[in-house]
């Protein structure tokens, strides 16, 4: 297989991670790939190095825009990519340079989607989370096999660590103005997918920084959970009805992760909707089969009420 790659990085205000970034994709042992960098508004020195590695890499192609979020500069690189297959890599992110080979070898058999392992490393590059000796096991499975995969988080919904038949996005696009967008992409695209492959292999390091969207405490863009839940639920209900269960069971985890982050009044009117949300997921998978272990204690927590809930639930992670 010697098709070409498109892999697509956002950049915003990356200056402290991109090198790292761009040095761990030219070290890539699979060669036919292009670099599609969309450069989304930074204020500080992000685009000089960008222009840097442009200058240094013919396949590296530097894309700038105005400030618009993730969503718009993978749009944009979507629109600007050549390649058979698309892979996304975030600015403060980097791979292992058996990343694409891995990837594509999950794909070699007409595959549409392809996953890796993901581990969870800190701002300083260590790991806190994923174990780098993996069995680099080869599993290919249906949509909705795979679909069961990854709403019990192995592995998750992120669209990092995985690539995609770029034609998939011909019916795709990532939703602008919202956050927790690759939930829903990661879902919609293996729903329209016919099989996915995953390599249990540590080839993606994703850094947990504080000061990004998702791990910074609550703020009213947060409720976009909700939105972009009610998506996933109908797009999953839709191809396979029978996923009812598990898909409110990973969505009882998301709601309440967004409503644990409120932790004063000033969100009050935020948390009781959250709280309707969690309650109703509840509902439904009350006495179901649950397979996470997380999603069937915390279900029985909350039937606690409020208060005990976000107790228990604190009291839980802090021994874990």
């Amino acid at each position: 297989m010697n098709d070409l790659v498109s892999i697509i990085v956002p950049c915003y205000n990356s200056e402290r991670y991109i090198d790292r970034c761009i040095k761990s994709i030219i070290s890539q042992k699979y060669k036919n790939f292009e670099v599609l960098i969309i450069n989304d508004g930074s204020s500080d020195n992000s685009l000089q190095k960008l222009e840097h590695w442009e200058h240094l890499d013919s396949r590296i192609h530097v894309i700038s825009q105005s400030n618009k979020g993730r969503s718009s500069a993978r749009n944009v690189g979507l629109n600007e990519s050549k390649g058979k297959y698309v892979t996304f890599i975030d600015s403060d992110d980097f791979v292992s340079s058996n990343y694409l080979l891995d990837l594509l070898r999950g794909l070699s058999h007409g595959e549409d989607v392809s996953m890796v392992g993901l581990t969870l490393m800190d701002s300083h590059g260590e790991c806190i989370k994923g174990d780098r000796r993996r069995n680099r096991k080869l599993e290919i499975d249906n949509n909705k096999v795979a679909l069961k995969k990854v709403l019990n988080q192995r592995p998750d919904v992120e669209v990092c660590g995985k690539m995609f038949l770029k034609s998939l996005f011909s019916n795709i696009k990532f939703p602008e103005g919202l956050i927790y967008e690759d939930f829903l992409v990661c879902i919609n695209a293996i729903c329209l997918s016919d099989t996915v492959s995953y390599i249990d292999a540590p080839d993606y390091f994703y850094i947990q920084r504080n000061d990004n969207t998702i791990n910074r405490s609550f703020d009213l863009k947060k409720m976009d959970i909700i939105k972009v839940g009610h998506e996933v639920e109908r797009i999953v209900c839709n191809t396979f009805p029978d996923l009812s269960v598990l898909v409110k069971s990973r969505l009882f985890a998301a709601y309440s992760n967004v409503w644990l982050q409120i932790g004063d009044d000033n969100f009050k009117e935020s948390s009781d909707i959250l709280w309707k949300e969690i309650i109703d997921c509840r509902n439904l998978i009350l006495l179901k089969k649950i397979t996470n272990k997380k999603v069937l204690i915390g279900t029985y927590l909350s039937l606690l009420g409020r208060k005990n809930y976000k107790l228990l639930y604190l009291f839980y992670k802090h021994q874990k």
